[in-house]
């Protein structure tokens, strides 16, 4: 009967056609697809490294915080310690005992038996300078030399505050509190407190440090020394 299809009868030529263009499609991605893709992927590609590189830079920021800090502390102990370590010393000047001793406000001048570089080994004569760096900030020198011998030497121990000066405490003979000075004057004894005064982005720290021999008399130098 010729109006029935067999197995073999072919499908019409549109038929055809039309699943061709449905396979096409499913084939792979359009041109657009992949702008898209491509786009989206160089967008994640730069958030990544602008994290990453946030990441480093605050990591390599709080290691500098870190060594700041750690500095700051080490220099505060060293002051702290040479201050503790302070004895009464005097020297002949034209015939007249003059103590090893300055205290202004820039300038701190003493005998200590505690060296920056030696420690506990000897005694050595101290000098606090203030200065400014190249931005105008203060900065803090110190240098000393062993007692009879010259040979200076010079390093920062605080660097970048608004302000750093140096006060000085005596006792009131009629009350017994505490009085301070940023000169010290008496020629006969030493302070019994110094203090070191920070200031820093508006910012005032002190630091108090006790004199041993503060309040005692000044005593004479071996022969030769200075």
């Amino acid at each position: 009967n010729t109006g029935r299809r067999g197995p073999l009868a072919t499908r019409p030529a549109g038929d055809r056609s039309a699943d061709h263009g449905h396979a096409a499609k499913n084939k792979g991605f359009t041109l657009l697809e992949l702008m898209v893709s491509v786009a989206l992927l160089a967008v994640i590609i730069t958030v990544i490294s602008g994290a990453i590189r946030l990441g480093y830079r605050s990591v390599d920021s709080g290691e500098k915080n870190i060594g700041r800090l750690e500095r700051f502390r080490m220099s505060l102990a060293i002051i702290d310690a040479q201050i503790q370590s302070a004895f009464p010393l005097t020297h002949e000047k034209q015939g007249v005992k003059v103590p090893y001793f300055k205290g202004g406000r820039d300038v701190l001048m003493f005998a200590s038996n505690y060296s920056i570089w030696d420690g506990e080994k000897g005694f050595v004569h101290v000098t606090y300078r203030l200065g400014q760096n190249e931005k105008g900030r203060h900065v803090l020198y110190a240098s000393e030399h062993t007692i009879g011998r010259e040979n200076e030497k010079q390093t920062r121990l605080l660097e970048g505050f608004d302000d750093i000066y140096f006060g000085y405490f005596s006792r009131d003979p009629e009350t017994g509190g505490p009085v301070e000075t940023d000169l010290w004057t008496d020629d006969r004894t030493l302070p019994q407190w110094i203090s070191v005064n920070l200031t820093k982005d508006g910012m005032k720290h002190s630091l108090i440090i006790p004199m041993r021999t503060g309040g005692a008399a000044v005593t004479q130098a071996p022969p030769g020394v200075m």
